[in-house]
């Protein structure tokens, strides 16, 4: 079993004018990043090894991020038709997408504002988890250049939304600095429905990344939510 948490970046600038967020043919990817639990590593992605992104979330058994249903996975299934690359995004995804999952938890529709991924990793974790720069600069980044600046951006945006996943897994809730907490359809209610079950399992527990449909993990003590732990200094 395979879980990916994963983040992606624009390269041109949403201007509602020439291009609105229904464009997502012409808004390009500049970097896209990805946590792979099952190997520990964090990736980056861009126009030389984008196909090893899409390989990655289409065999992955659960794919994790915030807004990827509206915007990474349209995104990243046009830029692989735009590239014609060999093998193309699957429209049918495992998805995990804390956004909706929130919304869906607190009773509100896709229109109701402050649910930003800022406002629950505040409430999670505090001030010091905040993003480190609006996801408005990205493209900007891009145009002038600023790669690193630019690869590094995307990979805190994954270590968070990994962080954010970590604390649903252990937890069931969301915190939200703009609504109260409250209950959330979890990741193992979505993995059970595929065969997995891993309801007593950790996220560090390695024998999770060997389970295949219709085996049980042991029961496990659980994962504390956390933003760094000590391990990852």
């Amino acid at each position: 079993m395979n879980i990916v948490v994963y983040d992606l970046e624009v390269k041109n600038v949403i201007d509602k004018v020439k291009i609105g967020w229904g464009d997502k043919h012409l808004m390009g990817i500049s970097v896209g990043c990805a946590y792979d639990y099952h190997s520990g590593d964090y990736l980056v992605f861009m126009d030389d090894n984008l196909q090893e992104l899409v390989d990655l979330l289409n065999t992955a058994d659960l794919v994790v991020a915030f807004n990827n249903i509206d915007f990474d996975n349209p995104l990243l299934a046009a830029e692989a038709k735009n590239q014609k690359l060999e093998r193309l995004l699957r429209p049918d995804l495992p998805n995990y997408d804390m956004l909706v999952e929130s919304r869906k938890g607190a009773g509100v529709d896709k229109f109701t504002g402050g649910f930003k991924l800022d406002a629950h990793l505040d409430a999670t974790f505090g001030k010091q988890m905040l993003k480190t720069a609006d996801g408005s600069e990205a493209p900007k980044m891009f145009q002038r250049k600023e790669l690193g600046r630019l690869a590094s951006y995307c990979l805190a945006d994954v270590r968070r939304e990994r962080a954010l996943f970590e604390s649903v897994w252990a937890t069931g809730v969301m915190k939200n600095s703009s609504a109260p907490a409250h209950k959330v359809k979890t990741p193992q209610e979505v993995l059970r429905a595929a065969g997995f079950d891993v309801f007593n399992a950790s996220l560090r527990d390695d024998a999770l990344w060997e389970l295949k449909p219709n085996q049980k993990v042991e029961k496990t003590p659980p994962l504390a939510p956390a933003a760094f732990r000590e391990e990852e200094l």
